[in-house]
């Protein structure tokens, strides 16, 4: 009966050891979350010309999936130094002129590589593909400057290239800021880029680990 008794707590330990010994071998994690921000549009001068353009307030939101890649030695998963962020976005850009602000609402998609100098401090670099969804008001018009186009003219979509730098917390909560550079004009006979500078935030919250 002894031996017996023995045994047994000599294999529960053994079994407690063996639990002991099970490691998480995931590295990395995928997050997703809401975003929301301000942006401040500019617009290319028109041939020259002087429109009087000038940087309009406008907004955006949506969602954000963030996969963040590796770990490091001793750390959790998801503390490497590099990320894949893609985002579904509606935003909505305003831009100043002379006469009336041309107001431009946009399906953004951006895909950006994400680099980690610190834990807490990233920097995004990559491309917006962006759909135009609706633009107002119907005509732009300058007498002065013999400007006069339909913003029904204007090209359905846009290429931006993106640059940001990003402020990350261990809970989840993000403060950003990004400028995007139009490379798409607005229309053939409206030779003008649209480029926007914007300040976000957004809360991701952890869905998996691979």
């Amino acid at each position: 009966m002894t031996l017996f008794l023995a045994t047994s707590v000599q294999a529960n330990v053994n079994d407690d050891d063996d639990v002991d010994d099970i490691t998480d071998t995931r590295s990395s994690v995928v997050k997703l979350g809401p975003k929301l921000g301000i942006n401040m549009a500019t617009m290319s001068k028109y041939k020259g010309a002087d429109l009087g353009q000038g940087m309009g307030i406008g907004f955006q939101g949506g969602l954000a999936i963030q996969a963040h890649l590796g770990r490091k030695r001793g750390a959790d998963a998801g503390t490497g130094p590099m990320a894949v962020q893609l985002e579904l976005l509606y935003a909505r850009n305003s831009i100043k002129t002379s006469s009336e602000n041309i107001n431009l609402s946009y399906f953004e998609v951006p895909v950006l590589a994400k680099f980690f100098p610190l834990p807490i401090l990233s920097i995004e670099l990559g491309p917006t593909f962006c759909k135009l969804l609706s633009s107002s008001p119907e005509m732009i018009s300058e007498q002065s400057q013999q400007v006069r186009v339909k913003t029904g003219d204007f090209k359905g979509g846009d290429i931006k290239l993106t640059v940001g730098v990003n402020l990350e917390t261990k809970v989840g909560f993000v403060i950003g800021a990004r400028y995007n550079m139009g490379t798409s004009k607005l229309a053939g006979n409206f030779p003008c880029r649209v480029s926007d500078f914007s300040i976000n935030a957004m809360y991701l919250f952890d869905i998996f680990k691979f």
